[in-house]
Parts: structure tokens; sequence; C-alpha cells
């Protein structure tokens, strides 16, 4: 049959979709902002010019991308993502399009809407909120993408939902969460060895630059022009954009350690990542750096990767070692698996974050109080939950 003029020819629309399918696996790997139409278009044997004629932009070739994925979630009665190529474009993207200006980021949320709406049709009271299942479900699939050995996710939100199904009590927001809620921890400053004015502020050049546009989109050179510094000043205190990653995560880390106290009740240990959560209000671009640069670091070549995979795996085991003990005092319920709770509560915490830019003030640490409150023995009381939280001094 002749090519009638003014429709897509076969050929045109293989071609279309070779250059989707490319674009939804390199920016699932490398991040929008850090893709450029010629390295996609020399990576399928393509001209630059040649992916040009199919789409006028990058922006372009995004929202195309994004509309075949909505078409095809919906055709299949999904509302999320599935299939692995997918939920790593999703979790890339929900780390890199925060920013309201991002052409990604009304698709992110507009997606999480979506999810919510349907988990509100499906799920019941004694589950928990649409909200916070959903986030622990974007948890889940960033702490499987760090420890895919140790972590599925739907075996552990099994584990978790069915735990709570058991439960005799649905317990509403008890008054102990509301008086922790109300004398909120107090932070003290940040102590850290001050380096010089100039470190400092590449430093916080570079963390700015990160958490708008990613680690493999910011170059050392327009992170110097920003501070009006040139490219060789900056070499003479970080030798490479990676040492500079790593100061910007160990600075981030000895940071979040102010948030703790030395544990001296049973519960201080578990209690620390509610003060920790309420740190993290105090300084939202650092936890904007932390969530971008989690989301982007998902693929086992980012440089950071090892970072937040030692970190996941330290944070789980000491949780669920902490939970396995008050079991055995008899503080937390008897009934529950204390790896997949564990496993669950960080799902819960950085789904939560990741969610904050596209969702608004989710009042994060009275949520993770929440989750706390429903590990708890039935035999302790709402007073004796209180006591066990030491008030931070």
């Amino acid at each position: 049959m002749p090519h009638v003029s003014g429709t897509p020819s076969r050929r045109g629309v293989a071609r279309r979709e070779q250059i989707l399918d490319a674009a939804e696996e390199t920016f699932a790997t490398s991040g929008y902002a850090a893709t450029t139409l010629r390295a996609l278009a020399k990576n399928i044997g393509m001209t630059h010019a040649g992916i040009l004629r199919h789409y006028d932009s990058k922006e372009d070739l995004l929202r195309a991308l994004l509309g075949r994925w909505q078409e095809r979630t919906e055709a299949a009665g999904q509302a999320g993502p599935s299939g692995e190529r997918l939920i790593r474009l999703h979790l890339t993207l929900m780390g890199e399009a925060a920013a309201p200006d991002h052409p990604a980021h009304s698709f992110v949320a507009d997606g999480l809407h979506t999810r919510r709406e349907r988990r509100n049709a499906v799920g019941s009271a004694q589950e928990g909120s649409a909200l916070e299942y959903v986030a622990a479900q974007d948890g889940l699939r960033v702490l499987g993408a760090y420890l895919p050995e140790q972590i599925s996710p739907a075996e552990v939100t099994h584990t978790h939902l069915d735990s709570r199904r058991v439960t005799s009590d649905s317990r509403v927001c008890a008054d102990w969460i509301s008086k922790i809620s109300a004398d909120r921890p107090h932070v003290p400053p940040v102590r850290r060895p001050a380096p010089d004015g100039r470190t400092q502020e590449i430093l916080d050049a570079a963390s700015t630059a990160f958490a708008q546009h990613g680690y493999r989109a910011a170059s050392l050179r327009s992170i110097a022009t920003s501070i009006g510094l040139n490219h060789s000043t900056l070499l003479y205190y970080f030798d490479s954009k990676e040492t500079l990653l790593e100061a910007i995560l160990n600075r981030r880390d000895r940071d979040a350690d102010t948030a703790y106290l030395t544990p001296v009740t049973a519960y201080d240990k578990v209690a620390n990542v509610y003060r920790r959560a309420a740190y993290n209000e105090t300084v939202p671009d650092r936890v904007r750096l932390y969530s971008a640069l989690l989301c982007e670091a998902i693929d086992p070549g980012h440089p950071a990767h090892p970072h937040f995979a030692h970190r996941y795996a330290r944070v789980l085991d000491a949780l669920t070692d902490e939970l396995h003990s008050l079991q055995a005092q008899g503080l937390v319920r008897p009934d529950l698996n204390p790896r997949a709770e564990a496993a669950w509560f960080i799902a819960l915490w950085d789904g939560l974050q990741l969610h904050t830019p596209y969702e608004g003030e989710l009042h994060i640490p009275e949520r993770l109080l929440h989750a706390l409150d429903e590990l708890f023995a039935d035999s302790v009381s709402h007073e004796r939950r209180a006591q066990l939280l030491t008030p931070a001094a």
C-alpha cells in the first residue's frame, strides 16, 4: 500500500520508537539533565540531525516519552510504573524533577496523586493512609535498588501489611504522640572542624549545583564560575568532581549526627529517627541534595552508589537488631518481623522525603511517630511510650 502524505510511515514510527526506547534507558541511567541528544543519537547509530527530524528538542522527546508511558500504564490498568526500566526512570525523575519548573515535575506529581487515589479505592483504613503506603512503596524501590539481594519490596510489603491485619488495635493518634510533637526536640548547632572559607564556599556551591542539576549534569567549571573562581583554582582544593562529591557526602553525614542523642532509654535508638526527621525539617536544602543524589545514584556505576548502599545496609542492620532487642524486652509486639518492619520504616521515611517537593508539607516527624506507635506492644501504655523517649536537651 502506498504511503499517504501526512501520515507517519512505518519506518518513521519504528524509528521514533527506537529513539524513545533509547531515551527511556538513558534517562533512567544517567538522568534527563545529564543526557544530550548528540550522545543519545550516537548510542543508537543516528545523527543529531536525525533525532531532530522526529523531536524538536530534548524536552519534546521527554514529553513524548512520558506520554507513551502514561498510555501504556493506563492501557494495562496500572496505577504506577512497572518493569525494571520504568521503575528506575520513575525514581531517577523523582529525584531530579523536584523543582516546579522541571519539565517532568507535573507528570511525577500527577502520578503520585493517581496512585494515592487507586490505593484509597482498594486499601483499608487498618492498612494506613494511602499517602504513607505510596511513599513507602517508592522508598522500598530505592532500598531494593541498593540492596537487591536483601530487600524484596513485594515481600516486605506483604509481611508488613499482614502484621497490621492481625493487629487488635488500629490505633488512632495517641496522647503521647501529641505530647512529643508539641515539644519538638532541640537540635544543637552543627559542630564540625571548620574548613577555610574558600573550601566551605566551594562545598556550598557544589551542593546547590548537585541538588538542582544532579551530579552528572553539573560541571566543575560551572561550579567554579558560580562563585567567581576559575577552574584551576577549584582543582587546587578538590582534584576531581568525584573528590568533591565525597566531601559533600561526608559533610552531610557529620551534620546529621548532631540530631542524635546518646541512647538513655531502651527506645532512644529507634526514637533518634524522629529527632533526625525533625532536624531535617530545619535544613530543607540538604534534604533536597540527599534526595537528588539518592535517586541519581541508583545506577551501580554512579560514584555515590557504594556510599548509599553501605549506609542502607548499616542502618537496616542496626534497626533490625534494635527491634529484636526491644521485642526481647517486651516493648515491641512479638508478632512483628523485625527485618521487614525495619525496612518498611526506613522506606517510609525516605519515601516521604522524596514526595515532599510534589506534595507540600507532609509532617514527616509526626508520621514517623505514628509508625513507631504501631510497633509498641499492646501492654505498653501511652504514658510509658512517652517516657521511653528521652527529651532532647
